[in-house]
């Protein structure tokens, strides 16, 4: 007898996938993904399955199917993966199959970081991929890469040059975005002390202000004396500032530093110089009438405050504001004898002593 052969002549049908359960799953992979369909083959079938590009960690028939195969899920990222099954050397494949979960995150450690940043913060959630897969994050509004990945859950991260509170947190991985809203903030600027607590009430002086965080240059850093504005503020570090005075008048006034939009100062910290009474246009005059006198000496005023002054005991009649310099008063009559003269500008005085003399009667 004969016998021939004919080569390539009968094909078994290709393998069909009709649906993939779960469709979605941690990025963690683990999860078993029951493969539905049919033509998967038998038992002693080499099949293998993977999921994007990563393979199925395992996949088998589930006991007792042979139209329902498991695969474990690989680790991965990203959304609409395909599915790919080669049965025996055919393959197939189910287009947007499968999503990995998108980023979460829970919470940040710690919760604030100085402006000029460079500390380490971990980032906790999960869904974060691998370290292979670039993770990257955003705090403030710079985004910054992952430099040690502890899990799926948690990342190490450096913080970033930054300013403001409340920022969000935003975790990427292959394109799908998680985020926590106002879970991190750059810290805010803090008072330390100001060298040159005392200024002529003329102002432009310029005094040093020294503290943290002041951030970066350009950060638009300004500060402000007794809620004015300096007449400039120039940014020397993160802890250091220069503020020209404004012009101005009183005692114990607060400073206070801006940063973007955060705030820091302290209360009662720079006060302007006293009035320094210094020379009368007269040393004497009559006791039972009334005398104008120009007061010179300084920080009168470099406007008008309504300086009040005083001629022994008693306040003159009038006092008018000429110049940080000088200042009108017209005397109320008095007993005969040496006054002290002073000058009174908001909380502060200064006096001269034995000024004046009224005259007696003759």
């Amino acid at each position: 007898s004969q016998t021939t052969f004919v080569t390539q002549a009968f094909s078994y049908q290709k393998p069909v996938i009709q649906e993939l359960n779960p469709n979605f799953g941690p990025t963690a992979g683990s999860t078993v993904l029951s493969i539905v369909g049919s033509n998967f083959g038998t038992s002693g079938s080499v099949i293998s399955g993977s999921v994007g590009s990563t393979s199925c960690s395992s996949i088998s028939f589930v006991e007792g199917q042979t139209t329902i195969l498991s695969c474990t899920l690989p680790q991965g990222s990203g959304k609409n993966q395909t599915l790919h099954l080669t049965v025996e050397g055919q393959a197939t494949q189910l287009d947007a199959a499968f999503s990995y979960q998108p980023p979460e995150v829970t919470s940040v450690k710690p919760v604030s970081a100085p402006a000029t940043g460079s500390i380490s913060v971990t980032i906790f959630g999960s869904h974060f991929g691998t370290l292979q897969e670039s993770p990257s994050f955003t705090l403030g509004s710079t985004q910054v890469a992952a430099t040690s990945w502890v899990s799926h859950s948690a990342v190490v991260t450096q913080s970033p040059v930054g300013l403001g509170a409340a920022h969000n947190v935003l975790a990427e991985v292959a394109g799908d975005i998680g985020q926590l809203a106002s879970a991190f903030s750059f810290s805010s600027p803090v008072f330390v002390r100001a060298v040159g607590a005392n200024v002529p009430t003329t102002g432009d002086v310029a005094i040093t202000v020294s503290g943290h965080h002041f951030g970066v240059f350009g950060a638009n850093q300004s500060a402000s004396v007794g809620g004015t504005a300096c007449l400039s503020s120039s940014w020397l570090s993160d802890s250091s500032l220069t503020c020209l005075i404004e012009p101005g008048m009183g005692g114990q006034k607060a400073i206070e530093i801006s940063v973007g939009s955060q705030f820091g100062g302290e209360n009662a910290v720079l006060s302007y110089d006293s009035p320094a009474p210094a020379s009368v246009s007269a040393s004497n005059g009559p006791g039972g009438s009334s005398k104008n006198l120009t007061v010179t000496g300084s920080n009168f005023g470099a406007v008008d405050g309504s300086p009040t002054a005083t001629v022994g005991v008693s306040k003159c009649l009038s006092t008018a504001w000429i110049s940080d310099s000088s200042v009108l008063c017209t005397t109320a009559p008095s007993s005969s004898g040496s006054a002290s003269i002073a000058v009174q500008l908001e909380q502060q005085s200064g006096s001269l002593s034995k000024a004046f003399t009224f005259d007696a009667p003759v």
